[in-house]
């Protein structure tokens, strides 16, 4: 997501696609500070709410559980579908620390699935965009195979 950046070979592979998707703004592309992929940003927020559930399972921590998911440093990024992908819009993080918190009790071990998609979507829905129902299913079931 925003640790990979320090790989020049990586950052070029990201704004290659980027240009792909969005053909005639590559200029917009090559002045972004970074880029984000869709499937990066929801599956670290994913794992952040099954780690925390795991760690509810083993009695290790309580609720109420406080998960916070910030991103820094970010301002300006765009985000981006993989390759594989269809993508043509201009989405962008809108601040330097861009983040929530959410508060759960026992619920958040019977709903980790629903609980990370609302995280998930309140992320995108700030950067400007708005799955799809069927995108989020396929997203969702890609992130907890049954």
């Amino acid at each position: 997501m925003v640790s990979e950046p320090t790989d020049i070979r990586w950052i070029e592979a990201a704004r290659e696609t980027l240009r792909n998707h969005l053909l005639d703004r590559s200029p917009e592309v090559d002045a972004a500070p970074g880029i984000l992929f869709i499937s990066d940003v929801a599956s670290r927020i994913a794992a952040a709410y099954e780690w925390t559930s795991r760690l509810m399972y083993a009695k290790l921590i309580d609720p109420p559980i406080h998960i916070t998911i910030e991103l820094h440093n970010a301002y300006g990024y765009l985000l981006t579908a993989d390759s594989n992908r269809s993508w043509r819009k201009i989405s962008r993080v809108p601040d330097t620390i861009f983040g929530k918190s959410w508060v759960y009790g026992d619920e958040l071990m019977g709903d980790v699935r629903g609980n990370a998609r609302s995280s998930i979507l309140w992320f995108f829905e700030r950067m400007d965009w708005i799955p799809t129902s069927g995108v989020m299913n396929q997203m969702m079931s890609e992130l907890f195979p049954p």
